[in-house]
């Protein structure tokens, strides 16, 4: 990528466009491998053409906790919800400027991921379309009745946020893909 840079980078200046956060996002989803397991700001570069993801290993690693799932905090294996998760926690960040979890320090905020309810996005910006916010409460979700599976579904949901809150949005899925995230959401109810 030309000119990319660590989404570390743009967060640090505090919170960003609503179209823009969207836009990493989707790209994001898209751009992630099945299961990536490292998946923290660092790890996602950004250029005005496009988004991708540095293949784990590779990111800076200080802070990654505050972006991790509960079972990745627990030591356990990296899954697709994981990821997700962890797209969750960035983006929240991305649009408030702040981390989901509360917490003084990084530990502080990897113990509350596991045990709080996430923050309301709303509380630091009444601009954020509600589309967006079930986005990513969703995907912060451990409910797995509740939660997003996998990061494609999260992309979907994306897309279809932006098209209902006049947002222009890029259509990278197909609608088999459309069909997989209504099927594994309609499971996932039962």
């Amino acid at each position: 990528m030309s000119d990319s840079e660590p989404l570390t980078t743009l967060i640090a200046s505090g919170p960003m466009p609503i179209e823009e956060v969207m836009r990493i996002g989707r790209g994001a989803a898209a751009a992630l491998p099945s299961v990536h397991g490292e998946l923290w700001p660092s790890a996602i570069t950004v250029s005005a053409e496009s988004v991708g993801i540095l293949p784990p290993g590779l990111a800076d690693r200080s802070r990654y906790g505050q972006y991790s799932a509960p079972e990745r905090i627990l030591g356990k294996p990296a899954t697709p919800q994981s990821d997700v998760f962890s797209l969750g926690a960035i983006l929240f960040h991305a649009l408030t400027g702040r981390p989901p979890f509360r917490g003084d320090t990084p530990t502080e905020v990897m113990l509350a991921a596991c045990a709080d309810t996430p923050l309301d996005v709303r509380s630091y910006r009444t601009d954020v379309p509600v589309e967006l916010v079930n986005v990513i409460v969703r995907s912060l979700s451990r409910d797995p009745a509740s939660a997003m599976t996998r990061p494609r579904c999260f992309a979907m949901r994306s897309i279809v946020s932006a098209r209902a809150t006049h947002f222009r949005a890029s259509a990278f899925s197909s609608p088999t893909t459309m069909r997989r995230c209504a099927t594994s959401t309609n499971r996932s109810r039962r």
